[in-house]
């Protein structure tokens, strides 16, 4: 059996994360299969833990990628601890889902002239930065685009030193050169970031001390903040969010012939509704809950009564549930498969490929070889 670029992958970015969790109810799935795990597990180059819920390297994976090019540094003394393990896998699941997106995610450091989309996650950066840029934060990764940087945070009720957080942010990307920045928060799903942030009660904002709550960011900063869930679901919005004018670009690919641009003075919604009384309309796939509040309130102080919010099926329920139910906006869906063809720009999630791996010299990896890794 000859190594697959899928399985050379797959070891790159469980090296990179040092843990992952099972395949079950993660992220992973639509990505890889428990059965691929399974292989590599049973030729000695991943191994799990103890109690069956995370899977991590072996050091045989490590010198595998060395042959192949790829060196990334093992870790001195495997990690066991449960908050520090159920933190990478969270950490794990975001990158892989940028990932998914295409976007370039084994990065250690943010640099400057930013030419492709780069995540670089904040465990990379304490693993193998020398000087650790990212000191003791509690965001996940950076995430930048050629001319706007996301700080990525996971929706969870612990609480963040968000001031912080935010100095050293703009600090790495005033660096680099980039002014416009906005906030990813990340979970499960859009439902239950929403319940972590939208669903809480005024005496539920503080809940540590000295920390600031998702809801407090939520209201407080200018910033655009995302809802981007884990998996598939979220490469899609992030592949629609790194679209150059992605608003405007989608609004004319659901659209098409019939896109008009917003009506005057309603710069948070992107085009008009095709139906009459032709609503304001604004394109949710960003996911930033603020601008759809603002726009639902300008359009009304215009005189319309609501406004219609085209969004991706994942996005729905949640945005069902905040305005659907007052009346103040009429909810529709994004069909992917039928804009692809009207965008100038690629969505489609990158799968690697099942192709046989070879190297530059043109090598390829038996699993035949493996087992003297194994023995060594």
């Amino acid at each position: 059996m000859l190594l697959s670029v899928k399985d050379i992958e797959l070891l790159k970015l469980i090296c990179w994360c040092k843990n992952i969790p099972v395949l079950a109810g993660t992220s992973f799935n639509s990505l890889y299969s428990s059965t691929e795990l399974s292989i590599l597990k049973s030729i000695g180059l991943l191994s799990k833990s103890r109690d069956g819920r995370n899977v991590r390297p072996r050091q045989a994976a490590y010198r595998l990628l060395d042959d192949a090019g790829y060196r990334i540094k093992p870790e001195l003394k495997p990690q066991t601890g449960d908050t520090v393990i159920r933190r990478r896998n969270i950490a794990s699941q975001i990158l892989f889902t940028f990932y998914m997106a295409g976007v370039s995610v084994f990065n250690d450091k943010l640099s400057g002239n930013i030419k492709e989309p780069v995540y670089v996650a904040s465990f990379a950066a304490r693993q193998h930065a020398p000087n650790n840029p990212f000191g003791i934060t509690r965001f996940y990764g950076i995430f930048c685009v050629t001319q706007e940087a996301f700080l990525v945070f996971y929706a969870d009720d612990a609480g963040v030193h968000f001031q912080n957080e935010l100095t050293l942010f703009h600090s790495l990307t005033e660096i680099i050169g980039i002014r416009n920045t906005a906030i990813i928060i990340m979970g499960k799903s859009s439902v239950s970031i929403g319940k972590c942030i939208l669903g809480v009660n005024k005496g539920d904002k503080e809940k540590k001390k000295n920390t600031d709550s998702f809801a407090k960011i939520f209201e407080t900063t200018a910033l655009p903040i995302h809802f981007i869930p884990l998996g598939s679901a979220g490469a899609q919005m992030l592949k629609l969010l790194m679209m150059p004018k992605y608003r405007e670009a989608t609004a004319k690919a659901i659209l098409k012939g019939k896109y008009r641009p917003p009506y005057s003075g309603l710069t948070d919604t992107d085009t008009i509704h095709y139906l009459e009384p032709h609503y304001p309309a604004v394109v949710a796939a960003d996911m930033d809950v603020n601008r759809i509040d603002r726009a639902i309130l300008n359009a009304q102080s215009k005189g319309f009564e609501r406004i219609a919010v085209y969004a991706l099926y994942e996005q729905i329920p949640l945005l069902k549930s905040r305005y659907g139910n007052t009346g103040s906006a009429i909810i529709m869906q994004i069909d992917v498969d039928n804009i692809k063809g009207a965008l100038e720009h690629d969505i489609e999630l990158y799968r690697p490929p099942s192709s046989l791996y070879v190297t530059e010299e043109g090598r390829s990896f038996d699993v035949s070889d493996i087992s003297s890794y194994r023995k060594a």
